[in-house]
């Protein structure tokens, strides 16, 4: 069967060749096992999917196992300008093991990439929605301009400062911060601290609970808000003698442990998500993935005085307005991209921020102590800083986020960016 499937196929081509895995590669040799005609196209710099099979070893061992290949180097490059060149040049010039080549650009001018070190998380999200604006000022598309980050919880704060200054946006690779199950669940318990009359959150929170279901919900709901009764009804003797009487009772200590007045934000959160994650850990399979969300929520709290100005900024939109937003994106729609790298890779924009560069982010943690890991980080780094046309930014801020608590290994910044430091390739601006 290989013999003939071989001989059928004179010549094979197959592209993006560093995203293969082992078998697709291992087929695609042997549908050339006849004619030995075979090329392969890709960037080992852009190998960066791992996590879903793809093996490095395909590109770099191809010529081992066709010695006699020839293999061209593509080093002109259409896309960016040559300052932003010399930045991702000298980001892969220390990569372990790799297909060397000089990217080149004959697009004219072009400004250095600009490094930012913000005093910490809610003032990168302050400047970089500054920069924004200055660029959308020079006439810049809000389509044309990329926020891109290592994970989707990343841009937590963005999304918050984003949505306080009317900017439209769009993110690929994860769920919108307020979009979330968890924050929904913890926005809710925040919604009836402020409101013990809001029915809607009421019914969400009541559902989280073991052996409630939407009509024990109601009956609950209706003692509540349509008697009146506000947090005593939890402990209603009704309710206190059926199954889940004690977890309603701790709803109810847990809301009025920080339902008096003068209580600030963080507080509150912060009590709050004490009651609600022993529940978000038996609900969600990767809850320990969410708990990154949460400590993003204590930090934004941690930026107002009172519990009305934070949920006017973290309020869900309506669902027509949700649906509207759905239909605009699919349009084309002119709005602001928020991205993961992973899911940035082939696409490009005028202007680029990167954002959260310190060891933690990027290179993450988990890849600190597995060599082989350390070094997809950097060529994420690498494909993050391609994606720009004209303008790039790089944001390190100064000090760790509250995130680091769940993550003590979060550091300064990037061990990437201190590699190319002394090659004048950016303009550093410290605010």
């Amino acid at each position: 069967v290989r013999k003939r499937l071989s001989n059928d196929h004179r010549y094979v081509m197959v592209d993006e060749f560093q995203d293969t895995n082992p078998l697709q590669a291992e087929i695609a040799y042997q549908l050339a096992s006849e004619h030995r005609n075979i090329a392969v196209v890709g960037d080992d710099a852009q190998s960066i999917y791992s996590f879903r099979g793809a093996d490095f070893r395909n590109i770099m061992d191809f010529p081992k196992r066709f010695p006699d290949c020839l293999i061209t180097t593509l080093e002109q490059n259409y896309r960016s300008t040559q300052p932003i060149l010399s930045l991702t040049n000298a980001i892969i010039a220390n990569a372990r093991e790799k297909f060397t080549k000089q990217l080149f650009s004959q697009l004219p001018g072009g400004r250095k990439p600009v490094y930012l070190r913000p005093a910490g998380t809610e003032q990168q999200a302050v400047r970089v929605v500054q920069e924004i604006r200055r660029l959308r000022g020079d006439g810049v598309a809000a389509g044309e301009i990329a926020v891109l980050f290592r994970a989707a919880w990343h841009s937590n704060e963005l999304e918050v400062m984003l949505k306080r200054g009317g900017i439209e946006f769009i993110k690929y690779g994860g769920l919108k911060f307020v979009e979330s199950a968890h924050i929904k669940d913890l926005l809710a318990l925040l919604r009836v601290l402020f409101n013990p009359r809001d029915g809607v959150a009421w019914y969400r929170i009541l559902l989280l609970i073991e052996g409630i279901g939407p009509t024990s919900a109601k009956q609950i709901i209706a003692r509540i808000v349509g008697a009146g009764e506000g947090f005593e009804a939890l402990t209603h003797k009704t309710f206190a003698k059926r199954k889940y009487g004690k977890d309603l009772g701790a709803l109810r200590a847990a809301l009025e442990q920080v339902g008096e007045p003068g209580v600030t934000p963080t507080t509150a959160v912060t009590a709050l998500m004490d009651h609600y994650r022993p529940i978000m850990e038996q609900k969600y399979d990767d809850a320990h993935k969410r708990v990154n969300d949460l400590a993003s929520l204590i930090q934004i709290a941690d930026n107002y005085t009172s519990l009305e100005a934070l949920l006017s900024d973290l309020t869900l939109e309506p669902p027509e307005q949700a649906l509207a937003g759905r239909a605009a994106a699919s349009d084309g729609a002119d709005r602001i991209v928020l991205s993961t790298i992973h899911s940035a890779k082939g696409l490009e924009w005028h202007s680029v921020f990167i954002i959260h560069l310190v060891d933690g982010y990027l290179p993450s943690s988990y890849a600190f102590y597995k060599t082989d890991s350390l070094e997809e980080e950097r060529r994420l780094f690498y494909v993050a800083a391609t994606r720009a046309k004209e303008n790039l930014y790089l944001s390190a801020p100064q000090t760790a986020s509250g995130n680091s608590f769940y993550n003590p290994d979060i550091g300064g910044p990037s061990r990437f960016l201190h590699e190319i430091q002394d090659l004048k390739t950016l303009t550093k601006r410290v605010n």
